[in-house]
């Protein structure tokens, strides 16, 4: 058994136990400075080097400097602290990482250039450039850019309200915010309230009505819309209203029953809608009700030059429920529209068409060139079959822009 044996007044020892000796045991002290000993605290000026782990116990948490990782190491909870009055902390509660700031003053980061990363670091969220911009990410495509003038957003901006007059917007002229749709609240029918019959302008004008090969003629008619439902409380009263007769031999390939409203080409082509550039956008909305619960395709449709064609669909309605329909549409290189008083643009909204009209290979959702044998894909023939079904339309809005 080796010792090291300490006498004085106060006589002892430290002891090593082994059960051989292992070899022998050195005590390195500072080679230089000054070695103050007492009997109080042992305090060593100079250099002191710790070999392998170090570990500091507190009363509940520990930290460990781990020699193989090559890190400090913290406990949960085990805090970093700094100023007198612990100002700044920096730790891990087990679920959450802090960096708290309980000081007076600022949390002050110096940087030519500040980056917040995802956990993986491949994905930007935050980017601060000296003397330049402030960007923000949205799965690693950026949204929001500050300029030397104000701010870049990409994409859909929505706010609950907005301060100023808005003169210095864009577009904030007066050709902006306006419906190019004339009469699309339904409030004028100068040639009657109601018609049975095919095809013409009988009852709400601008609104076209085309059908054929019908068994029993429809009914068309401008109504009331009624109170308490969302396109009354809106402003829109009134409403086109198509009720349908009884088709007693079914749905036939060559009948159809449609909705059309045509803009003159000048309209269009001075309405500001840059129609030849996909990243320049016109948005449709409208209020549809049926009385058959189904999906029903509509179509816009260009006549000067090569015309296109643009399809899209309502989705599934609810029975005699108002829907809400708004569809954004982006230009097209492939789009011709006069400057004259031609007809420019139809929207064609239809509760059938037969399949002589339609296949199923018509895409959706995209420009092409307009085939009048697939107008759309094929329709659900359940409105068309079923005896005085009706389908109502109001609140016809076509804006320039992506709202």
């Amino acid at each position: 058994m080796s010792k090291i044996k300490l006498t004085g007044s106060n006589s002892g020892y430290v002891e090593i136990s082994s059960a051989a000796d292992a070899g022998n045991l050195t005590l390195a002290l500072p080679t230089s400075g000054t070695v103050l000993l007492s009997n109080g605290d042992n305090v060593f000026t100079g250099i002191t080097t710790f070999t392998n782990d170090l570990k500091l116990e507190g009363g509940s948490y520990d930290v460990l400097w781990d020699a193989s990782d090559n890190q400090l190491e913290f406990d949960d909870n085990a805090k970093l602290s700094f100023g007198a009055s612990s100002d700044l902390l920096i730790f891990h509660d087990g679920n959450h990482s802090f960096i708290q700031d309980q000081g007076f003053g600022s949390l002050v980061l110096k940087s030519n250039q500040i980056n917040l990363f995802n956990a993986a670091g491949n994905q930007p969220m935050v980017v601060a450039n000296q003397a330049g911009s402030v960007d923000l990410f949205f799965s690693n495509s950026k949204k929001f850019e500050t300029t030397n003038t104000g701010a870049i957003v990409t994409g859909i901006c929505t706010a609950t309200s907005f301060s100023g007059s808005g003169e210095e917007l864009t577009r904030t002229t007066q050709l902006s915010h306006r419906n190019l749709i004339i009469n699309g609240a339904m409030q004028v029918a100068q040639r009657g309230t109601s018609y049975t019959g095919t095809n013409n302008y009988n009852t709400v004008d601008r609104i076209l009505i085309s059908t054929n090969g019908l068994d029993e003629n429809c009914t068309f008619a401008q109504v009331d819309v009624s109170s308490g439902t969302t396109p009354y409380t809106l402003g829109f009263r009134k409403a086109f209203k198509i009720t349908n007769g009884n088709q007693t031999s079914g749905a036939g390939v060559n009948d159809y029953v449609q909705i059309q409203h045509r803009l003159e080409a000048q309209d269009i082509a001075n309405s500001g809608w840059n129609y030849t550039s996909s990243s320049s956008y016109i948005t449709l909305q409208f209020w549809v009700k049926s009385s058959v619960a189904q999906n029903f395709y509509c179509y816009l449709r260009t006549k000067d030059g090569t015309g296109q064609g643009y399809i899209f669909e309502t989705g599934s309605l609810t029975a005699n429920t108002w829907t809400k329909i708004e569809k954004t549409i982006p230009g097209n290189s492939n789009i011709t529209i006069n400057n004259d008083n031609g007809e420019g643009l139809q929207i064609n909204i239809s509760p059938f068409w037969g399949t002589t009209y339609t296949n199923n290979s018509a895409s959706l959702n995209a420009w092409g060139t307009f085939n009048g044998t697939a107008r759309t894909p094929d329709h659900t023939s359940t409105w068309y079959t079923t005896n005085d079904a009706t389908f109502e339309l109001t609140g016809l809005q076509l804006e320039v822009g992506e709202q």
